[in-house]
């Protein structure tokens, strides 16, 4: 099928308010709602267009599921766990007190974010967070618009697959931990990965201390009370640690959302190489298990840009005549069309299943 039918097809479809498929989709049984996405999997697989094809093996993959919770949920260490001698007195302080906004106005400084309950890759877990109300009418909606940013069920589940470095798990489950100070105060909505992504010294309690020398380093020699000449050492070793881990998991993060949707909204860090890593993803055929190899292989950010750009050079540098990869101008096309060819097949399974506001 041609771009420009495609397009006129494309402007045929109805426009769904907001929350009508999704209401619509609710009043369906369980049973009736996974015989929806079944279909919407199968003609996903069955489409000629290697993007939605990769969307349909998505929706194959199997993870562990975890109950939805927000990033910046209350999640502490426990501190007779491990900093027992300082017996600590357990205070939380919230976003109104002014101590916790001298805090929030570096580590957070447009506030703690509102999170929509969606589907979320989680690192530490190797997990889905899943939000308790069903919300494929939603995606269903997004996809009828051709736009696979709307919908949050495709990414979370390439991201997982990108994730291929396990001693990473660890190290996620401890930036995700509430930022508790040397007081003994926790911060309500701040992490530790907000704190330290900060880049400037808060200072963190015996307990966020500890639990780093154990969980992370397999340190036991220290215990709390830690000695002021060790800070600055320890201090530097959490650095370092954040500092892999955040641009591991935002290349991530990144090369997740772009998998499907070449314009979809990315760190500003990242927008400028939006192209060359569109262009990775056409090389390695919108497949997140090519990516994820391509990704062990040159596993530092500056190691898999420099091996992209010397890659891209056929694409980048046409004067050199160099051959372009397989399949590439088919491929860069079937990117192009995606979004109406998605459409098209949501409006069929929706049409199917009386979920246009024909038969229900």
């Amino acid at each position: 099928m041609t771009t420009t039918l495609l397009l006129s097809f494309f402007s045929l479809i109805p426009f769904q308010g907001d929350g009508a498929i999704q209401h619509r989709f609710l009043q369906l049984s369980d049973s009736e709602q996974l015989e929806v996405i079944a279909d919407f999997r199968t003609e996903l697989l069955a489409s000629d267009n290697i993007v939605l094809h990769r969307a349909g093996e998505l929706l194959k993959l199997d993870y562990p599921k975890l109950e939805w919770r927000a990033i910046h949920a209350l999640y502490v260490y426990d501190d007779k766990k491990y900093a027992p001698k300082l017996k600590l007195k357990y205070k939380e302080l919230s976003s109104r007190l002014s101590k916790w906004k001298k805090i929030g106005r570096l580590a957070l400084p447009e506030g703690v974010p509102k999170e929509l309950p969606s589907l979320r890759y989680d690192y530490a877990s190797s997990s889905l967070f899943t939000p308790e109300v069903n919300r494929w009418g939603s995606a269903l909606n997004a996809c009828l618009q051709g736009s696979w940013d709307g919908s949050k069920e495709f990414s979370p589940r390439c991201e997982g697959v990108l994730d291929h470095d396990e001693s990473m798990a660890v190290i996620a489950d401890y930036f995700a931990h509430t930022y508790r100070d040397r007081d003994g105060n926790i911060y309500t909505g701040i992490r530790l990965f907000d704190a330290w992504n900060a880049e400037t010294d808060f200072g963190i309690s015996d307990v966020e201390g500890i639990a780093f020398l154990r969980n992370i380093l397999d340190e036991r020699r220290i215990e709390s009370p830690i000695d002021d000449r060790y800070h600055t050492k320890l201090y530097q070793r959490i650095s370092d640690y954040f500092a892999r881990f955040r641009e591991y998991q935002q290349l991530r993060h990144t090369l997740a959302a772009l998998q499907l949707d070449p314009n979809a909204e990315i760190d500003i860090l990242y927008e400028g190489l939006r192209d060359s890593l569109n262009d990775a993803w056409i090389m390695q055929q919108f497949d997140p298990r090519r990516m994820m190899n391509y990704l062990r292989q040159h596993p530092t950010r500056p190691e898999f840009l420099e091996a992209i750009g010397e890659d891209l050079l056929c694409i980048t540098q046409p004067q050199l005549k160099l051959p372009l990869p397989e399949r590439y101008a088919e491929y860069k096309a079937s990117h192009a069309n995606s979004a109406a060819e998605l459409a098209l097949i949501t409006k069929k399974v929706l049409q199917r299943h009386g979920l246009l506001g024909l038969r229900r």
